[in-house]
């Protein structure tokens, strides 16, 4: 329930298709089947609901999951949060932060130029 949670509310995946998924993992394991309808009444809930997370919450939770401490020592590019099934690549969780912040910024100190002036370069 709390990786649908999570589809739903930080990464945004459509509701039905977030429920659907738990509710058929809740019938797979036999401890957790008497709890079908449970998982699927509180899912489509928060659906309903809309997103409960606050941008600024939906920012901290990334960038935990950008954080080292969420990193693959053996393949740095990917972060392994707990609760996520697969790897999710550290440009998907930027591009997620960009997104929240309305796109790409300019980066400090202003747009990079260059130093010397192309004009000459295709001139000799």
């Amino acid at each position: 329930m709390r990786i649908a949670l999570a589809q739903t509310l930080v990464l945004e995946t459509p509701a039905f298709a977030a429920v659907s998924t738990a509710v058929k993992l809740a019938e797979r394991d036999p401890k957790t089947r008497p709890y079908k309808n449970l998982v699927n009444a509180v899912l489509r809930g928060v659906g309903r609901e809309g997103p409960g997370l606050t941008t600024a919450e939906k920012r901290a939770i990334l960038a935990s999951w950008a954080s080292d401490a969420s990193a693959i020592a053996s393949c740095p590019s990917l972060r392994s949060p707990a609760g996520l099934k697969k790897p999710v690549s550290i440009d998907e969780i930027l591009e997620a932060l960009c997104e929240l912040d309305g796109g790409p910024r300019n980066p400090p100190g202003g747009k990079p130029c260059r130093l010397r002036s192309t004009e000459r370069a295709l001139a000799a």
